[in-house]
């Protein structure tokens, strides 16, 4: 399953792969489950609010999601 969110940050658009591991850890749950019925799934990601995506090196991948912190580092979209 692959997760293609677009990022926006300073009214920049990105595009980006979320991993699925990155995912299932965020949301606490094991997202292949879903199968066939990712209605849920979808839900739930697109109704994420106050959260970090950090980025692997090239800018491509999303490796890690967090709750968003007054202070990020550089490698974070939020």
């Amino acid at each position: 399953m692959t997760v293609s969110p677009s990022l926006e940050k300073d009214g920049k658009q990105y595009s980006v792969t979320a991993i699925s591991e990155a995912i299932s850890t965020f949301l606490n749950e094991d997202i292949f489950s879903f199968k066939d019925n990712t209605d849920p799934l979808e839900t739930k990601y697109l109704l994420l609010e106050g959260v970090d995506f950090q980025l692997s090196h090239n800018g491509k991948l999303v490796v890690k999601v967090k709750q968003h912190q007054s202070e990020t580092d550089e490698n974070f979209i939020g």
